[in-house]
Formats: C-alpha cells, sequence, structure tokens
C-alpha cells in the first residue's frame, strides 16, 4: 500500500525552459518541453523519496517543510502538505513565481510508500 499524498505543483517558462516546481516538496523538474520537465521532475521526486526512505528520515524531512501528520488509527493516519498561503510566506522562489512569471498550478498526486512514512 502507498500513501498518496496532494501537492501544489507550479508550472511555467522562462527564457525558454520548462519549470514543474513544488515548493511543498522544495522540488524543480525542468527541460525543453513541459513533457521533459514532467520527466525531470519525476526523476527529481523518486529519488528524493529513495534517499530518504534509505536514510529514514522522510517524515523528518516532510514535518520540516511544513506537512502536518493528523493519526487516525495506530495504523493510519493524514498526510496534509502546507497551504499555499504557508509557502508563499516562507518561500522566496514561489513569490518570484507568482510576481514575475506566466504560470498555472495543479495539485498533484504524490505516491509515497509505506515504509518511509511509518
Amino acid at each position: 500500500m502507498v500513501h498518496i499524498v496532494m501537492t501544489p505543483v507550479f508550472i511555467f517558462q522562462d527564457e525558454g525552459t520548462w519549470f514543474l516546481y513544488s515548493p511543498a516538496l522544495d522540488l524543480t523538474g525542468y527541460g525543453e518541453t513541459q513533457s521533459k520537465a514532467e520527466e525531470s521532475f519525476n526523476v527529481a521526486l523518486a529519488e528524493l523519496v529513495k534517499y530518504a526512505k534509505n536514510k529514514g528520515t522522510i517524515k523528518k524531512m516532510l514535518v520540516d517543510m511544513g506537512w502536518t501528520f493528523e493519526s487516525l488509527s495506530k495504523k493510519h493516519f493524514k498526510l496534509t502538505a502546507p497551504s499555499l498561503h504557508e509557502l508563499l510566506s516562507r518561500d522566496e522562489y514561489l513569490r518570484e513565481i507568482f510576481d514575475t512569471k506566466e504560470f498555472h498550478k495543479i495539485n498533484r498526486q504524490v505516491e509515497l510508500p509505506p515504509l518511509a512514512v511509518a
């Protein structure tokens, strides 16, 4: 079983390069096309999860990034990304995107393996 969480992702172009940026995960993917940027983002996400899972630090990492864990039972919990308001208040790069770039925001599903958040 995997944990599926939602996180905002901002998609924009800068000087001909496409970017996907997740401020809640502090991850960026980029490429010559939006498709290449999505591939880059997926690779960065997989590496982040793999590294944190191997180190046993993904829960700490997410909490440090402002994510919250709500216990629903002994084996179940709700994992929530920081709000857009919280992200804007502390993320200078995100504010720059809002102030200077044409962008669109999507809410993207991210899968985390159970051992990564246990």
